[in-house]
């Protein structure tokens, strides 16, 4: 990430210059957030609700903040969520008012892409594991503004439905029989682990004053 650019995104927000999607994490050829708030298939669109904060998160701790709001990110439930958009919109219960704002009013469009499709397919629930990198090219921290570098690992945990068939390049982790167009299929409904993605976020995490909760003012994820 290029912190400098970083840096002055930031002061353009904190003084009330008009922003744009610049702001939103750079996509990356299996960026999750550039997914859609809705899928074709049977899954509801992802509702643009105000979700608050996880029950001991300590928001006076800008690293507790910054692991939170990428944790929050990455936890989807594909047998309810319609996208990865649903994860962007939980995750904005860590966010500065206007970067919240640039999330909600600028879903994604498009597919939610092959991935989301195979976790789909297995009715995946994800669980994600995140930790603060050291990053000793980054900015010094000020009294209002702090940098993290996160570092999240994304399992996805479903089953397999039945009947149920995907190519064998998006199938990891599977241990079906291959049919003759190279598909892998599996009955009946048994535990399922697919392979786990390891994402970067860097973001910039914010506050007014002194007594005030840290907030996220903008992240860039890559893989």
């Amino acid at each position: 990430m290029k912190w400098s650019v970083a840096v002055a995104l930031c002061a353009l927000a904190a003084t009330g210059t008009a922003c744009s999607t610049s702001l939103t994490p750079l996509a990356t050829p299996n960026d999750h957030r550039t997914s859609p708030t809705m899928s074709a298939g049977t899954h509801p669109t992802a509702k643009a609700s105000f979700p608050s904060p996880a029950p001991g998160i300590d928001l006076h701790s800008a690293t507790a903040v910054a692991i939170a709001e990428v944790q929050a990110t990455w936890a989807v439930n594909t047998t309810v969520d319609a996208g990865w958009y649903a994860g962007e919109l939980a995750a904005s219960a860590y966010m500065t008012p206007s970067y919240a704002a640039l999330i909600r009013h600028h879903p994604p469009t498009g597919a939610p892409g092959a991935m989301w499709e195979v976790w789909a397919a297995h009715q995946v629930t994800t669980t994600a594991s995140a930790s603060i990198e050291a990053d000793p090219g980054g900015p010094i921290d000020t009294a209002f503004t702090a940098y993290r570098k996160v570092l999240a690992t994304v399992t996805p945990h479903g089953t397999v439905s039945l009947n149920c068939t995907v190519p064998v390049s998006s199938a990891a982790s599977l241990d079906g029989g291959a049919t003759p167009n190279g598909a892998v299929t599996r009955d009946g409904t048994d535990p399922w682990v697919g392979q786990a993605e390891v994402w970067v976020t860097y973001l910039v995490v914010s506050r007014d004053s002194l007594g005030d909760p840290w907030q996220v003012a903008m992240t860039e994820t890559s893989q």
